[in-house]
Order: C-alpha cells, then structure tokens, then sequence
C-alpha cells in the first residue's frame, strides 16, 4: 500500500511540474495573438498523409495542398483576422543563420510550432534539441511569396492582405 502512494504521490508531482524544465526558462515577449516574440520553441510535423490536412484544415481552414507545407506555423492564440500572417522569424543565439519567412495558417501551443523544415534551418539542421530559440515578428506579405500555392483561397487570409 505505501509503494503504491508513495507511485501515485510521484505521479502527481510530475504532473505538477509540468512543462519540463527546458521550458521553464523560456522568456517570452509577445503581443497580440503571440504574432511577436522570443522564446523556446518547438516543431510540428505538417504532412498531408498525417491526418490528411485536405479533410481536417488547419485553423485557417486552408487546406494543406494549397499551401508550401515547408514554410507554415502554428501560433498560439491565432485569431481569425490574423490568419495568412507572415512572420519573420530568425534564432537570436545564431546569428549566422539565415531568417526563414513562414505563413501562420494554425493555432499551436506554446508561442510557434513551426515545421520540421524552419526548425531545422533554424536549428544548423537538426531536429534533435526539440527547442530551438526564436525571435519573431509579423513582414510584408510580400516575404511569403510562394507559400500560398493556390491563389483561390488568398481572400480567406485576412493576415496576409493587412501586411501589404
């Protein structure tokens, strides 16, 4: 009986502790629905056959075959005028790297989720860290081009028309 309170009781606490501590040092600055920031962040893996992003849209409700899956993002708190938004982000520990421009087109959790390709690119090529330090600001849409590859749904994208 002790062993088995003595488990749940650990169970609990680790519950309690979370987010990991990896997280816990992450300080954020953002506005808005999270389209500025600088944290720790983490990746999604956005693959059409992963729950067919045509039968099941993103928040934005564009579906994945109409967008450069390579260059989107989840953000947190993503609202519906926000969405097609063009974020610049770059990793501030890492000045030797390139910004990459992503389309935020999904709500996520902690700050971005970005694809396993921006992360990468932000990361020296890695996915192996899990977190990679961003900072982020919403550009010009015109940063985006080519990631909307259906020109259709672009007046479903409130955020990409606000940033001209």
């Amino acid at each position: 009986m002790a062993k088995t309170i003595a488990a749940m009781t650990g169970l609990v606490l680790a519950v309690l502790s979370w987010p990991p501590p990896t997280w816990a040092d992450a300080s954020v600055a953002a506005d808005g629905g999270m389209l500025s920031g600088e944290q720790k962040v983490t990746f999604h893996e956005f693959r059409p056959e992963r729950g067919s992003l045509d039968e099941i849209p993103m928040f934005c409700g564009i579906p994945g075959s109409a967008l450069d899956l390579s260059r989107i993002t989840a953000v947190q708190g993503l609202t519906a005028s926000e969405c097609g938004t063009i974020l610049k982000v770059v990793n501030p520990t890492r000045p030797d790297i390139p910004p990459q421009y992503v389309m935020a087109v999904d709500r996520g959790g902690r700050g971005l989720d970005l694809n396993t390709d921006t992360f990468k690119a932000l990361n020296g090529g890695s996915l192996s860290e899990g977190l990679v330090p961003a900072k982020w600001e919403p550009v010009s849409s015109s940063f985006g081009e080519g990631i909307l590859l259906d020109d259709r749904f672009a007046g479903e994208l409130p955020g990409l028309a606000s940033r001209e």
